[in-house]
């Protein structure tokens, strides 16, 4: 298993199926949506580490099958790798299928449906304009400082 500080480093999560690939590929893998890659690189350049959450990493699967959770984590990383997309981590506990949304103060949509070719590229001036200018401070700003971490 892989050990993950959470508080080394700020981080990005993003959704694999409808997000970083269309829907429709379950239970294979494939080609990252238009944008995907520029955007999973841009946001590594500027320092930050991605972790996927996905629905895929249920132990019953979205078929409702049983699945080795390891051979699906491990497949994500190869995914990542064939299409170069950098994957820090795959978080092992699924994110609910059942879940119709997610509400969040950090959310930033990347639309599945609509022009595709123009979702990723409007999430990421959305993230510019909110966030890029706080990746330097974001440890300091969300880490209570019992738990502080020195930037370097």
């Amino acid at each position: 298993p892989t050990v993950v500080q959470m508080t080394d480093h700020p981080w990005v999560a993003v959704d694999l199926d409808g997000c970083l690939m269309d829907d429709h590929y379950y239970p294979g893998f494939g080609p990252p949506r238009h944008g995907a890659r520029n955007a999973m690189n841009y946001l590594k350049g500027l320092g930050l580490k991605i972790m996927v959450f996905t629905a895929r990493t249920h132990i019953s699967g979205l078929d409702g099958k049983f699945q080795n959770v390891n051979k699906v984590v491990t497949n994500i990383y190869r995914w990542g790798r064939k299409y170069d997309i950098p994957i820090n981590y795959v978080w092992p506990m699924p994110k609910p299928a059942s879940i119709m949304c997610f509400m969040d103060d950090r959310a930033i949509r990347v639309c599945p449906k609509g022009d595709g070719k123009k979702s990723w590229e409007h999430a990421m001036r959305l993230f510019d304009r909110t966030y890029k200018a706080k990746v330097k401070d974001w440890l300091r700003e969300v880490t209570p400082k019992s738990f502080a971490v020195e930037q370097k």
